[in-house]
């Protein structure tokens, strides 16, 4: 029997946990709910390895006071052949600790994703435009007041930060990185490599284009058009009343 596994029984000596009924089987990699990425990598990467679930391989799960459950990749120990797959696996992972760094990379990459759509942006924009107050106050514009340069920006849309912030991504030493069971996102980084006159410039768009369709709103008022026509004119950027009354007449 290989002395660096231990088996399913042996591991819950100490506890009266249910540890399922293959109580003599190794045990190859463990995981709880509070494992982190890397670690729930590994040990679904290595139960593929090992060819998933079967005859001889297999999941337990017991139960824990501290992190709610540990799962147990098992193998059944008269499968000398299965034995010495499961030694290896232990053997990378002491040489390095990814097992498959593809499965890794993607699903850190994921946990990015994820973050960056729960809370990243948002916290992105609302400390860019901190830095945009910061470093342009009162030298922004002409027309537009800085508060309503600085409310322009944190409305602007979700792929327009995303555009943004994806521009500062070559100069940083770090994007993102896997901590626990999600990821730091560099957000500092990202702030610093801003490009606030784009930013600005932006925001400046957003509030011609706004006024730009309070203005076609007002005159659709002002020649009568109904509702409809008042949309269609604002999807067509018709904001002369001869478009309008072209539009009313059917003639556009």
């Amino acid at each position: 029997m290989n002395t660096q596994m231990t088996t399913l029984a042996k591991a819950h000596s100490e506890s009266a946990c249910y540890y399922g009924e293959r109580p003599d089987w190794l045990i190859v990699l463990t995981r709880c709910r509070d494992s982190e990425i890397l670690s729930n990598s590994n040990f679904e990467s290595a139960l593929s390895a090992l060819g998933g679930e079967s005859e001889y391989v297999g999941v337990e799960r017991s139960s824990h006071w501290a992190v709610g459950w540990v799962e147990y990749l098992v193998i059944d120990p008269s499968q000398a052949e299965l034995v010495k797959q499961a030694e290896g696996i232990q053997s990378q992972l002491e040489d390095y600790p990814i097992f498959d760094e593809s499965d890794f990379l993607e699903r850190e990459f994921n946990c990015y994703l994820e973050s960056w759509d729960s809370w990243g942006r948002d916290e992105y924009k609302k400390d860019a435009v901190k830095a945009l107050a910061t470093h342009y106050v009162g030298r922004m514009s002409e027309v537009w007041t800085n508060d309503e340069i600085l409310d322009a920006a944190r409305e602007l849309e979700d792929n327009v930060i995303d555009n943004i912030a994806r521009e500062t991504h070559s100069e940083l030493n770090w994007e993102y990185q896997g901590e626990g069971d999600g990821v730091t996102i560099n957000i500092e980084g990202m702030v610093k490599h801003t490009d606030f006159d784009k930013l600005s410039d932006l925001a400046i768009e957003a509030l011609w284009a706004n006024q730009r369709s309070e203005d076609i709103k007002r005159l659709g008022a002002i020649v009568g058009a109904c509702p409809a026509e008042v949309n269609q004119a604002l999807r067509m950027g018709i904001d002369l009343v001869t478009g309008y009354q072209a539009l009313m007449q059917g003639s556009i």
